[in-house]
């Protein structure tokens, strides 16, 4: 899995759904902004309510409504090294900060249609992905926390599931190291495919 194995190692387009705008977006807790990308931008792209933006003027817009910036600045590509690399190749990127981190968004690419929240510097690591996935399963945010998964050998992973609007249903896969890494967490949200039956009650 391209997703878990870069993680460990480094230990005529539809209308723009308008998105509220996030004031002060950077001073916000890290884990508060990975859900709020996957929860919102992530699955507003995935279930194409927003088109994924082209360059230009509009990218710049829309990646703005998420408190985001298009591109990835030098000290993420640094940061996520070789292994991080694969999570991003050939994607649409975009990078945002938080009050105690930063991290690299990745649509599409080598890694399919997923999007990919990569948190590649986090002041308290320690803890991170607890502190996500409680974020997530905030009854606004809409995620339901799946049973524990398979775990990676030298990691965490955490699952959960929640549907939008019209009722698709969205998985969203925290994947972390045990040990201090340039990737301190991951959260992959992609799609549910159609022909895939969920438990009742999900």
């Amino acid at each position: 899995m391209i997703l878990a194995a870069a993680l460990l190692a480094g230990a005529a387009a539809p209308a723009v759904a308008a998105a509220p705008a996030l004031p002060a977006a950077a001073s916000a807790p890290l884990a508060e902004r990975v859900t709020d990308i996957a929860s919102r931008f992530c699955v507003d792209i995935l279930s194409r309510a927003l088109p994924v933006p082209a360059a230009g003027p509009d990218e710049q817009r829309v990646f703005a409504r998420y408190g985001l910036t298009p591109g990835v600045p030098d000290a993420a590509m640094q940061a996520l090294g070789r292994a991080g690399v694969g999570l991003i190749a050939r994607a649409t990127l975009a990078s945002g900060d938080a009050a105690n981190g930063a991290f690299v968004v990745a649509l599409g690419g080598a890694a399919g249609e997923t999007c990919r929240v990569i948190v590649y510097r986090a002041a308290a690591a320690a803890g991170l992905i607890q502190r996500t996935g409680g974020a997530m399963t905030v009854p606004a945010r809409g995620w339901k926390a799946l049973p524990a998964p398979p775990q990676p050998p030298a990691g965490v992973r955490l699952s959960f599931l929640r549907r939008d609007a019209a009722g698709r249903p969205f998985l969203a896969n925290l994947i972390a190291p045990r040990t201090t890494g340039p990737l301190a967490l991951v959260a992959h949200v992609a799609a549910v495919p159609p022909n895939v039956t969920l438990p009742q009650g999900l």
